[in-house]
């Protein structure tokens, strides 16, 4: 293996880094049969630090390494909870080794997974470490409700995407959430309406639903822009709020992107 020495990568390639890294690994994590998707990723930054394409994860090794390094997740902790940990040198070996082998089935295919997932989570970290505003640990790809939505629409999608919260915004009041604690509850309760108290429930639109008259309730959603620190977003996590709505500077109804505090863990 060669050196893990490594220059310094650009503010620029350490966020296209991480996104690529955080959707492949969420997506691996949802089906393990997308683990190969998450592979490629690291084989995609390991030719744009490489400068070139070259045969198997192996010969990407120097890059990939050289940005692992960075993290204590890596070398440290590893020799100071070798029971807990795998360092980051060992696991890339094993993946490189694994993705040579002609059997991926049963307890091999679950420790491929599992340490295809373990690097990337030290590759995240590691990049991470060199961030300071909002924007650069967002989550982009998000979903808002909409007040012509119906709510069987916002269930589906809550369900489909593991989803907690929902922002929507309201012209009187901005950007507020719809949780999934609140809507099973309202849900529940409308069953008691009649036979038919559900059915209509569901298919009432957001709009009709926040009406006093109907009672859904949506919660306060703490705003930020998203050029802001990550100082300012830990400030509102410390006071056990759950997500923080980022938008775009200088216009408050254009949403940006999400943080939670996962994001920043």
């Amino acid at each position: 293996m060669t050196s893990d020495h490594h220059p310094k990568i650009t503010p620029e390639r350490t966020r296209l880094y991480l996104q690529f890294l955080r959707k492949a690994r969420a997506e691996a994590q949802e089906d393990a049969e997308n683990f190969d998707d998450l592979v490629r990723v690291f084989e995609r930054i390991g030719a744009m630090e490489k400068g070139e394409l070259c045969r198997g994860l192996r010969s990407y090794g120097r890059g990939l390494l050289g940005i692992a390094r960075r993290s204590p997740l890596h070398e440290t902790l590893p020799e100071r909870y070798p029971s807990r940990h795998i360092n980051g040198r060992r696991l890339f070996e094993l993946l490189c080794n694994a993705r040579n082998s002609a059997v991926h089935q049963g307890a091999v295919a679950r420790n491929l997974v599992r340490h295809t997932i373990e690097f990337s989570l030290i590759l995240e970290h590691s990049l991470a470490q060199t961030m300071n505003k909002a924007s650069d640990l967002m989550i982009r790809d998000i979903m808002s409700a909409d007040l012509h939505h119906p709510i069987s629409y916002l269930r589906q999608q809550i369900l489909l995407y593991a989803y907690s919260y929902l922002p929507v915004y309201l012209d009187d009041q901005g950007w507020r959430l719809v949780s999934d604690r609140i809507l099973t509850c309202w849900l529940h309760a409308m069953q008691w309406e009649g036979e038919d108290g559900q059915v209509k429930a569901l298919a009432m639109t957001l709009e009709e639903a926040i009406k006093p008259a109907r009672g859904l309730q949506t919660e306060s959603a703490p705003i930020l822009p998203s050029n802001c620190d990550i100082a300012e977003v830990l400030k509102i996590f410390a006071e056990n709020v759950p997500l923080v709505v980022l938008h775009e500077p200088g216009n408050k109804a254009r949403i940006e992107g999400l943080l939670t505090p996962s994001d920043l863990l």
